[in-house]
């Protein structure tokens, strides 16, 4: 997850400093640090999950629908900026409501 933190910023500085050089004006909080904080935000959603049990839970389930394991292993991929994921979207809310539907 760090590296692909790291290569997420880095391309995303480098794009916001091109445009900046070529004397654009650049909103480095809305078009760096908050999409940036989106897809961080999601990967420690799941790292919590790890720590306190959940994502085990969900993981390891006996019956899970292919989907939602697709969708969790996009963003371990590091799709963590695809807001098309609803786990990307609403990375808490779901990962919750997955780990109890697999703990019933």
């Amino acid at each position: 997850m760090p590296v692909t933190i790291a290569m997420r910023s880095a391309s995303m500085a480098a794009a916001c400093l091109d445009r900046q050089l070529r004397g654009e004006r650049v909103d480095w909080h809305s078009q760096f640090e908050v999409p940036l904080r989106k897809g961080v935000d999601t990967f420690r959603a799941y790292v919590r999950a790890w720590y306190d049990g959940r994502f085990q839970d969900i993981m390891f389930a006996k019956t899970q629908p292919p989907d939602i394991r697709r969708m969790i292993c996009s963003i371990l991929a590091g799709y963590a900026w695809d807001q098309n994921n609803p786990f990307v979207a609403d990375p808490e809310r779901r990962l919750e409501m997955v780990a109890k539907l697999c703990a019933a």
